[in-house]
């Protein structure tokens, strides 16, 4: 089975409830992982979305696998995987091309930190 010990992925799209553990055990407990196994994920970062067009909130995600999941096996080439999974009121968009705005960390929103 291919590994991917060096290959960061990102997550858009994740649900904003979610910590870093509910996306691993949303992830590892699904189809999406050939032996679905949350241990196999590594999520490296989970900040909330840049995108301001969108009409719920969500997060996105930085992360590493330790087995390549099933969608990128599938399709090595793509750049982007759409993953519709029960209980998701829209599907996420895993890539590891980056194009756009990826957020690494969230930022206090007090204003009185700046005057």
């Amino acid at each position: 089975m291919a590994t991917s010990s060096a290959k960061v992925f990102r997550l858009r799209g994740v649900p904003n409830h979610l910590d870093r553990l509910g996306v691993a055990e949303l992830l590892g407990t699904s189809t999406f992982l050939p032996d679905g196994n949350p241990r196999d994920i590594k999520i490296a970062s989970l900040a909330p979305s840049c995108d301001i067009w969108s009409l719920t909130e969500s997060k996105t995600a930085t992360l590493t696998f330790s087995k390549l999941p099933s969608v990128v096996q599938s399709a090595p080439h793509q750049k982007e995987w759409s993953l519709s999974l029960p209980g998701l009121e829209r599907p996420m968009v895993l890539d590891d091309s980056f194009y756009g705005l990826t957020p690494l960390n969230d930022v206090p929103q007090d204003r009185h930190e700046y005057e």
